[in-house]
């Protein structure tokens, strides 16, 4: 799997990647078939990252995503990210470019409030980042 980051432009090949884009927003990106186990390690690496306090947000990425983890996988998903936002993550937005992709982000959404979290999935990017900016519902 390989995909180029929005602005830096280097090619990785990870199908899940964390990165501070700009404080406070980290973009964690997405591609191909997506395990359990790479989100795991992902959400480990956002955890372990210094940058990562009070008033962070999340833009995660899945356009290009081709299949995600299962319904119980999510859900265990969701629980491993209580930790982020113990440490100070504040909204959490997943933008998708699939119907079944889509679906996935918003049972997400709808477990990580059960953990505390502030996450909504999307279809567009602007809305995405306007939502996580503050500007817009």
């Amino acid at each position: 799997h390989c995909w180029a980051w929005l602005s830096s432009c280097r090619l990785l090949l990870m199908p899940v990647k964390v990165a501070l884009e700009k404080w406070p927003m980290f973009i964690m990106r997405a591609y191909g078939s997506v395990t359990y186990d790479e989100v795991r390690l992902a959400i480990a690496e956002l955890v372990a990252h210094p940058q990562l306090r009070a008033g962070a947000v999340l833009f995660i990425d899945n356009r290009g995503v081709t299949s995600a983890p299962s319904i119980a996988e999510v859900a265990g998903i969701a629980n491993h990210f209580a930790e982020v936002f113990a440490r100070g993550l504040t909204k959490l937005a997943l933008l998708s470019d699939s119907d079944e992709v889509h679906g996935v982000a918003k049972m997400f959404a709808s477990f990580a409030s059960t953990v505390g979290a502030d996450a909504k999935g999307f279809r567009d990017e602007t809305l995405a980042l306007q939502w996580l900016r503050g500007s817009s519902r």
